[in-house]
């Protein structure tokens, strides 16, 4: 169960992956560094209860 939401962040870190893309070329590093963020903490936190879960 635990595989289904790592597969669903990682399908939604790709789409904001393109996003903070699209806003670093349009030179908003602000909005780009923060979406980055965003996508790391929602694939750090499936694998983190994946580790935890044992």
């Amino acid at each position: 169960m635990n595989y289904f939401f790592l597969i669903a962040a990682v399908l939604a870190s790709i789409h904001g992956y393109t996003f903070a893309r699209w806003l670093w070329q349009k030179d908003n590093t602000i909005g780009a560094v923060g979406v980055s963020l965003l996508i790391a903490a929602s694939l750090a936190l499936p694998i983190y209860r994946m580790i935890n879960a044992g």
